[in-house]
């Protein structure tokens, strides 16, 4: 019988025992709420595009809320207009119809739209594009909407996405081509990994809680110099191939995503509270 009393001894051990180790069990879907809701956001939004709205109701949806750089050079610089006529009977003459569309409203209604740096990061032109978006923002939204809180996280979405539009505008200011998709967030997204997600070279979730890196300490790591070439090259790739990386002949708006890439590694440092190791 002395064995089943240490069988039985030993079954009363053990939830002692491993209550004592660590878990490392995750969850298959471990989204932070504020990357869900945002995600909800956005497929709401383009169900009601698609599904509610009329042609007319989705034009005005894209005219109110896109960027349209040449809306704000209309608004604030003195020879805006003149200049935005000029730049579109150069340009290709294809659409000329849909932007001499847009140049009679802007004119009309003298709306700056200043508030479609941030907007246009809420439509997308098809759901190819808000898939390919979303995958992303799961990717590297989660692990930095964990490592901030949910506060922390909407402020970087916000000023990325403007720092995206801007950027646009600054490259094309007289283009009456409407941009809207959360690129520049994404973009953003990838200019604040190598602060912290490629430290040690671990995975992403065990980087969460890890001092970031200095800024000598990332040049030094091989992993986000690599990460670093292959994001230029793969942005340069699909925006002057885009049917090849998206099935889709569209315009990539690569402006957007070099302002927003640049803007979440500057703001980066500045909002992250794990001081970098001396």
């Amino acid at each position: 019988m002395g064995w089943l009393w240490r069988r039985v001894a030993s079954w009363h051990e053990l939830p002692m025992m491993t209550s004592q180790r660590p878990s490392v069990r995750q969850p298959i879907f471990n989204i932070p709420g504020v990357v869900l809701a945002f995600l909800a956001v956005l497929v709401g939004i383009h169900l009601l595009r698609e599904w509610v709205l009329t042609n007319a109701g989705d034009l005005r949806v894209l005219y109110d809320y896109a960027l349209i750089p040449a809306r704000w050079s209309v608004a604030f610089l003195p020879d805006g207009a003149t200049e935005v006529v000029n730049a579109l009977s150069d340009g290709n003459a294809a659409d000329s119809r849909w932007q001499l569309f847009l140049l009679e409203r802007i004119l009309r209604d003298q709306q700056s739209g200043l508030w479609t740096a941030v907007t246009h990061a809420l439509l997308h032109g098809s759901w190819t594009h808000l898939f390919f978006n979303a995958v992303w923002l799961v990717a590297f939204g989660s692990p930095l909407a964990r490592r901030w809180g949910a506060a922390r996280f909407l402020v970087f979405c916000v000023v990325t996405a403007l720092m995206g539009a801007l950027t646009c505008y600054l490259m094309q200011p007289y283009s009456l081509i409407p941009t809207i998709g959360a690129s520049g967030i994404v973009s953003g997204l990838f200019g604040a990994s190598p602060w912290y997600v490629f430290d040690k070279g671990g995975a992403i979730e065990s980087n969460l809680r890890l001092p970031r890196f200095t800024f000598k300490g990332m040049l030094r790591n091989h992993t986000t110099l690599v990460f670093l070439v292959f994001w230029f090259v793969s942005n340069y790739a699909t925006a002057t191939l885009p049917e090849v990386f998206t099935g889709e002949n569209v315009n990539i708006a690569w402006q957007v995503h070099i302002g927003g890439f640049l803007a979440g590694f500057v703001l980066f440092p500045l909002i992250d509270d794990r001081l970098p190791n001396a």
